[in-house]
């Protein structure tokens, strides 16, 4: 009995012994995992704070305290709504959220703004993780929040230029690098007629109207997957097979490294413009005919002017001929006389040769030829009449 006695006493020393070990180690690795944890959040970038069950902050990195202008010796101990911080009113819903994680033990994400030691607005996307005690109970919060500021603006821009896009009055059509439409704005669903829904996935030549040659679509093939921009005007069919005409700018989309990852089309509906320009070709094809109308009722009322001076040269002439046919008869005795006026009635008909042949060069639109005309001899054969 006494030796059982003897042995139980030693078994519990050795148990103590073990457990004051066991604590040892536990206490060391807990130890190294917390001299981890502050190596890693003292340098984090990131705002890192560590809350207690109550709400008190019991650790706060640098980060924190450049992005608040403050020493943290300041707010340790204190909750968010006994000492805030730049976050301001939103200290109360960031308590509430720290209070719920500890009964639920779940964590929560939500995004936080302030206005920064420069006065501009900064942005933080903070997320909070529940550290747990040996028996499953919360024994801390831990909270991450990152400063998503560039991200913020950069939405914006997003928002802002996506909303410009929509309201533009020129259709705007992006894809992939295989064609593959990705995104349409608003007008262009306005002139073709297709939704989103039915124009995503699809590829531009469900547009084509078949006027354009393969080769021209193979130019601006060719000329975007090289990196370049093509301009020119497509001849397009909308949903219910009506036909338009565009005038597109297409350009690649490149990324960070230089690499063309989509292309954007711009495009201005032209058809009210071509249709003009038709209408303008057809009117000057008209004012062109009708110039040629004008000119022919004017030149008609010249030759009734003209036919006026004719028939009265043309009487001056038979005048001349039958005169000197009559004097022919007269002379026919007397040789001289008579050849006089067989030479007059030859010039005679020449000068009624010369008439017609100007008439036909005025009536076959010919050029003129001027020619020297000797008075005298035109009033020598007056003379003779």
């Amino acid at each position: 009995m006494q030796k059982k006695s003897l042995l139980n006493g030693v078994l519990v020393k050795l148990a103590a012994r073990f457990q004051l070990a066991g604590k040892s180690l536990a206490d060391k690795q807990l130890c190294e995992q917390e001299h981890a944890f502050h190596s890693l959040a003292d340098n984090s970038p990131d705002v890192i704070v560590r809350y207690d069950r109550e709400c008190r902050r019991i650790y706060i990195n640098p980060a924190w305290e450049k992005a608040n202008g403050m020493v943290a010796a300041r707010v340790l101990g204190k909750t968010p709504i006994e000492m805030p911080s730049r976050i301001g009113a939103m200290s109360l819903d960031l308590q509430n959220k720290l209070l719920q994680t500890v009964e639920t033990g779940s964590g929560f994400e939500f995004e936080l703004t302030w206005i920064d030691q420069s006065g501009c607005n900064v942005w933080y996307s903070l997320k909070a993780v529940p550290e747990f005690d040996d028996t499953g109970a919360v024994l801390s919060v831990l909270t991450f929040a990152r400063d998503i500021t560039e991200r913020k603006h950069t939405e914006d821009e997003l928002r802002r230029i996506s909303h410009i896009v929509e309201q533009t009055p020129a259709s705007v059509v992006v894809t992939d690098t295989t064609g593959i439409i990705q995104y349409v704005n608003s007008k262009f669903m306005s002139v073709t007629g297709y939704t989103r829904d039915e124009i995503y996935g699809q590829n531009p030549r469900i547009l084509k109207s078949g006027d354009l040659s393969l080769e021209n679509y193979k130019h601006m093939w060719e000329t975007i997957t090289s990196g370049n921009e093509w301009r020119g005007e497509f001849h397009n069919k909308t949903k219910d097979g009506e036909y338009y005409w565009e005038s597109a700018l297409i350009s690649p989309i490149r990324d960070s490294k230089g690499t063309i990852t989509h292309f954007v089309a711009i495009k201005e509906d032209i058809t009210q413009r071509k249709r003009a320009e038709e209408e303008f070709k057809r009117s000057e094809v008209r004012r062109h005919e009708l110039e040629q109308q004008l000119f022919q009722s004017k030149k008609l009322e010249s030759l009734g002017t003209l036919a006026s001076g004719i028939a009265h040269d043309f009487n001056n002439i038979l005048a001349v001929i039958m005169g000197q046919a009559s004097l022919l008869e007269q002379r026919r005795s007397d040789s001289a006389k008579f050849y006089r006026s067989l030479e007059g009635l030859q010039q005679s008909a020449e000068r009624g040769a010369s008439l017609v042949k100007q008439l036909l060069m005025i009536a076959r639109k010919t050029e003129f030829v001027l020619q020297e005309v000797y008075i005298d001899d035109i009033a020598k054969e007056v003379i003779q009449l």
